[in-house]
């Protein structure tokens, strides 16, 4: 099943843009939805922007996460995320993300049969853990993949790259 969503939104009559959301239904493989933006301001038309929200979560190793609080080593840990998030920022694309804690401070919530189940660890069972992650928004897969192969974990851990997908629920 396909979608369409267009919001127009005008302000103070000084511009106008239609932002259409298109896409297929989760059930059927199709590629990510894409997001266009167009429309006409005061000072002439506004050329289409397509662009895609992307989160690249970084997974990472239990010893590549206690470097965070290394002595010796965790500064070194930290500007180097400081600087590929500055990157993502000059290049106009970062829109979100955060380190997270790991380990004891996790809870995985469930509900059951009515009942709420809250268990200390991650619900992944994996050897990496979700470090933290960045929300981008760029054109493509493949500029949200260049990316991901910039983030610092990449040598040591591993980054996932999911495009966002906005549900036509949450778009009224």
């Amino acid at each position: 099943m396909s979608f369409r969503h267009t919001v127009t939104i005008a302000h103070l009559a000084l511009c106008a843009l239609s932002v259409t959301f298109t896409g297929r239904a989760a059930a059927q493989s199709a590629p990510a939805p894409i997001v266009a933006i167009s429309g006409t301001a005061i000072s002439g038309t506004v050329p289409e922007i397509v662009a895609q929200q992307y989160s690249i979560m970084i997974w990472e190793s239990p010893a590549q996460l206690a470097l965070r609080t290394d002595p010796s080593r965790g500064a070194a840990y930290w500007a180097a995320f400081a600087s590929i998030g500055e990157e993502l920022q000059k290049a106009g694309v970062l829109r979100g993300g955060t380190a997270l804690r790991t380990g004891d401070a996790v809870r995985t919530v469930m509900v059951r049969d009515g009942a709420q189940r809250v268990r200390r660890a991650a619900h992944a069972n994996a050897r990496e853990e979700l470090g933290g992650y960045f929300i981008i928004e760029v054109a493509s897969l493949d500029e949200a993949v260049r990316w991901a192969g910039r983030i610092p974990s990449a040598v040591t851990g591993a980054i996932e790259v999911r495009p966002a997908y906005p549900a036509p629920t949450m778009m009224k």
